[in-house]
C-alpha cells in the first residue's frame, strides 16, 4: 500500500499540475472545443477540474447523466464505468457531483490497480521487481487517463484483479472480475483468453461461463432499450475502425509514422501532433513486440497471450489518417509489458531511472496537449 499510494501521489500530482498550467498558459485548440466538448459537465467544477474533462470524457459524462437515449454513437462507451460514476454520485446527476464522482471512481480504481499489481508482480518475480513495474504503470506516458473521466483505470484494476484471483486459485472471484471488465470496455473480451489457458490448466473451465456475461448483459440492455445489440461494434466501424488485419495494419502503422517523421521536419501544413503521435506509435509498436518475444520467455504464457491479443486488436482495425489511434491508451492498460521491462533492466538503475525519466516528460508533454484539446491517444 506504501509503494502504490507513493506512486499515485506523485503521478498524479504531476498530472494536474500538468494539465492546470496548460489550461491557463497554452492555446486551447477551440475547433476542437467546439465540437466536442459539452461545457456544462465539463466544465461544472471550474476551468481547472475540468482540464481533465476531454475527448471521450465528455461522453461517459453524458451516459453518466442522461444515459444511452442521446444517440447509438453512445453504445461505444460501455457503462460500467458510467454506472459507477452514478453510484458515487448517490444517484445524484448534478454535472458538478457527477465529475467529481468520476474523478473519484478514477482515482481509487487507480490506486486499487496499483495494490493488485504490485501483489501480482510480488508472486510472479518478488517483491523486488514490484515497486518498478508500479512506477513504470504511474509514469507511463499516456497515464493521465488514470485521472480523466475515462474507464482506464477501473479497467486496469478489474484485468489485474482477474490475473491476480486466478493465479491464488479464486476461480469464481476470476470469472466475475473478467465479466465486470467486459462491461468497461469491449477489450474486455480479450481477458476471456488468458483466462480460458489458466482455467484450463488447473481443470476449472466451468467458470467460463461467466466471464463474459458483462457484455452480453450490456447488449441485452442495449436491445431491450430498442437500439442496436451489438450497436458498440457498428459505431466503430461508423468511425473508421474497418479490419483489415494484423498484417495489414502494421503496414500502415510503419508508413504512418515514416510519413509522419517526414511532416514533422517539413513545411507543409499538417497536424504536428498527429504526426509526432504516428512516429511515437510506430516505435512503441516496435518495442511492444520486442517485449512481447521476450514475454513468452520469461514470463507465464498468459502473460504473452493477452498481451498478444491486445496487440492484434490495436492493430487490425486502423483509421486511415492514424492507424495506431488510441494506441497509448491501450499500451496503459496491458500491464505484462512493464513486468517484462522490470525485468530488462534489473539491478539496471541508470537504464531505470533513465527509462522513468522519458516516461515522465512524454507523461507531462501529452496531459498538456490533452488538457487543451489537442488530439492526444
Amino acid at each position: 500500500m506504501r509503494d502504490a499510494l507513493l506512486a499515485f501521489a506523485l503521478s498524479r500530482a504531476l498530472v494536474w499540475a500538468a494539465a492546470i498550467a496548460a489550461v491557463y498558459l497554452l492555446p486551447v485548440e477551440r475547433y476542437q472545443e467546439r465540437a466536442h466538448d459539452v461545457p456544462a459537465l465539463s466544465g461544472a467544477l471550474g476551468r481547472a477540474l475540468g482540464a481533465l474533462a476531454r475527448w471521450d470524457g465528455v461522453w461517459y459524462l453524458t451516459i453518466a447523466h442522461s444515459g444511452y437515449g442521446a444517440g447509438e454513437s453512445l453504445t461505444a462507451f460501455f457503462p460500467l464505468y458510467p454506472l459507477s460514476v452514478r453510484a458515487a454520485a448517490g444517484g445524484w446527476t448534478s454535472p458538478a457531483v457527477l465529475l467529481a464522482a468520476a474523478y473519484v471512481v478514477s482515482a481509487v480504481s487507480f490506486v486499487v490497480a496499483l495494490v493488485l499489481l504490485h501483489k501480482l508482480v510480488e508472486l510472479e518475480l518478488g517483491e523486488r521487481y514490484a515497486r518498478l513495474v508500479i512506477l513504470l504503470v504511474a509514469f507511463w506516458p499516456a497515464s493521465f487517463f488514470f485521472s480523466a473521466p475515462y474507464s482506464e483505470s477501473l479497467f486496469l484494476a478489474l484485468s489485474v484483479g482477474v490475473f491476480y484471483a486466478a493465479r491464488t486459485e479464486r476461480w469464481p472471484l476470476a470469472a466475475a472480475l473478467c465479466a465486470a471488465a467486459t462491461a468497461a470496455r469491449p477489450t474486455g473480451l480479450l481477458l476471456l483468453l488468458p483466462l480460458a489457458l489458466m482455467a484450463w490448466r488447473a481443470r476449472q473451465l466451468r467458470w467460463l461461463a461467466l466471464a463474459p456475461l458483462g457484455a452480453a448483459a450490456f447488449s441485452a440492455g442495449l436491445a431491450g432499450a430498442g437500439l442496436r445489440a451489438f450497436g458498440w461494434f457498428r459505431v466503430e466501424r461508423a468511425w473508421g475502425h474497418v479490419f483489415k488485419g494484423p498484417a495489414a495494419g502494421a503496414w500502415d502503422a510503419a508508413v504512418a509514422g515514416v510519413r509522419g517523421a517526414g511532416q514533422l521536419f517539413g513545411s507543409a501544413p499538417v497536424d504536428r501532433v498527429v504526426a509526432a503521435e504516428n512516429v511515437l506509435y510506430l516505435v512503441l509498436l516496435v518495442l511492444a513486440l520486442i517485449a512481447l518475444v521476450g514475454m513468452f520467455r520469461r514470463l507465464p504464457p498468459a502473460y504473452g497471450l493477452y498481451t498478444a491479443a491486445s496487440l492484434v486488436a490495436a492493430v487490425s482495425a486502423p483509421l486511415a489518417w492514424q492507424p495506431l489511434m488510441s494506441f497509448g491508451r491501450l499500451l496503459a492498460v496491458v500491464f505484462p509489458i512493464p513486468m517484462w521491462v522490470a525485468l530488462e533492466l534489473r539491478d539496471r538503475r541508470f537504464a531505470a531511472g533513465a527509462a522513468l525519466a522519458a516516461c515522465t516528460a512524454l507523461l507531462v508533454c501529452g496531459t498538456a496537449l490533452f488538457a487543451t484539446w489537442q488530439l492526444v491517444t
